[in-house]
Formats: structure tokens, C-alpha cells, sequence
């Protein structure tokens, strides 16, 4: 889940992905297998289970997404 990509100048000329403190609550979930989607689920949103008993619940609420995180 990245959030920005910035572009370095320089010799290199290459491109850091950042991760901005609005993201940093999903860090846990960077690079966890999803074992299951559940779609819809029980409130009409989107439930992703992860590897090791994590949960990323995603629904829409009056227009903006809302994200839960478990564990945070």
C-alpha cells in the first residue's frame, strides 16, 4: 500500500517509494499473503484476511472509503 511515489534527481535518476504517515497503519500488511476475500461481507464491504490472522475491512460510507485495520 504505497501511498506516493517521488522522483530523485540526480546521477541515479531513480525513483523511492514512500510510504506517508496516513499509510503507516498498514504497514503490518505490506507483503502478506491475502489467504481470502470476502466479498461482499456481512456490513456490504469488502473483507481481505491475511497470513497470521490479519484483516483489512473496506467499505463505503456516504461517499469516502473507510478502512478498519486488524490488527493495527
Amino acid at each position: 500500500m504505497i501511498d506516493s511515489v517521488n522522483s530523485h534527481a540526480g546521477s541515479k535518476g531513480y525513483k523511492e517509494l514512500v510510504s506517508t504517515p496516513n499509510m503507516a497503519k498498514y504497514d503490518g500488511l505490506l507483503g502478506q499473503p491475502v489467504l481470502e476475500v470476502e466479498e461482499p461481507d456481512k456490513e456490504g464491504g469488502i473483507t481481505f484476511i491475511f497470513k497470521d490472522n490479519r484483516f483489512l475491512f473496506i467499505k463505503a460510507v456516504g461517499g469516502k472509503i473507510e478502512t478498519v485495520s486488524i490488527p493495527e
